[in-house]
């Protein structure tokens, strides 16, 4: 099975864009003179970046599944997980009536994943990114089908 990836652009972009005010604030430090406020900006930013473009995001192999937000990436490997579902709720600063994913743990524990998110698909729309990702997900189960 080749890698299934499911993320939100939006959500990359614009962590993109909130890096790159920190690299602009680094390179004006280090211009006016403040050569270390202007590094730790500057690195803060190019680290936001990177780590934007790669986060909001869900990969599905043959090994589990790979959750990515800006701060953390969790693996869940395919004898760990009972199942995931499409949740609907608050997601962010804005994000009201969104869904996201909620992963089932098979030792009972279950985990938001509130990083990989979009609003709910009006008719006569019937999937969305999260929807598809968890139907992947839950189809790739031990137990539950094709992959």
């Amino acid at each position: 099975m080749a890698p299934q990836r499911f993320d939100n652009r939006v959500a990359q972009i614009v962590a993109a864009l909130f890096g790159g005010f920190f690299v602009v604030v680094g390179l004006s430090g280090l211009v006016a003179g403040s050569p270390v406020t202007g590094t730790v900006y500057l690195l803060f930013g190019i680290y936001t970046i990177v780590r934007g473009q790669r986060s909001s995001l869900v990969i599905v192999e043959v090994s589990g599944v790979t959750a990515r937000s800006m701060v953390r990436t969790r693996r869940y490997p395919w004898s760990e997980l009972r199942g995931v579902e499409v949740a609907v709720g608050r997601t962010g600063f804005a994000g009201f009536g969104r869904e996201h994913l909620v992963f089932h743990l098979a030792d009972g524990q279950d985990v938001v994943f509130k990083e990989l998110n979009c609003p709910s698909p009006k008719p006569p729309e019937v999937s969305s990114v999260v929807r598809r990702a968890a139907a992947c997900i839950n189809e790739c189960i031990p137990g539950g089908g094709k992959c």
